[in-house]
């Protein structure tokens, strides 16, 4: 936790005196070394999420906008939680209980189904640019391994299960991701 330092001084200006309380805290090398983390881990999530904004931008298929806006929304989610813990320890309070707060509601896989049925065989060639749908599948895949790596390294167990459980949504997010992908190369097959 953080330490409490305060010093007491008195100045002497010629006859006056003036008594002087300072106060300030210093943060502990563990709680800097989180409140790093999270800050890098904060900066993932809003990259993601902008980018699938700027993306949707360059997509005409509207139920191929529609699976990449649901995908910004849930990084949104991710980073909200992940402000709520950094403001957390940041106030030299303990990490808070996430427990179900970043698991996603969303069922991908009907989401996946209903967008790839919705586009069709013969829109699928045009449906989303390819460096768009590779670039996603990318920082999803990074993001994973980020959490992954965060969660093995944690030092409580709310930490642990934090990251766990962000690790399983991003894993999830890649294999939507990389299923389009087998749709957009492939509807036939897909189909």
């Amino acid at each position: 936790g953080a330490v409490r330092i305060f010093l007491n001084g008195i100045l002497q200006f010629d006859d006056a005196r003036l008594q002087i309380t300072l106060g300030f805290e210093i943060l502990g090398a563990l709680d800097v070394f989180l409140l790093n983390a999270l800050q890098a881990v904060m900066e993932t999530e809003q990259d993601i999420m902008h980018y699938y904004l700027d993306a949707v931008k360059s997509i005409k298929n509207s139920s191929a906008r529609e699976l990449i806006e649901v995908l910004a929304e849930e990084e949104k989610i991710h980073r909200n939680n992940i402000v709520i813990i950094h403001k957390s320890l940041r106030d030299n309070e303990p990490w808070p209980d996430m427990s179900g707060k970043p698991v996603s509601k969303r069922k991908f896989k009907d989401l996946l189904n209903t967008t790839c049925r919705a586009i069709g065989i013969d829109g699928a060639s045009n449906a989303i640019p390819a460096h768009v749908l590779e670039t996603a599948i990318q920082k999803e895949e990074k993001s994973y391994s980020l959490y992954n790596e965060k969660a093995r390294c944690s030092n409580s167990e709310s930490e642990k299960s934090f990251y766990t459980a962000l690790a399983l949504e991003e894993r999830e997010h890649f294999l939507t991701l990389v299923d389009f992908k087998q749709y957009i190369d492939n509807p036939e097959g897909w189909f």
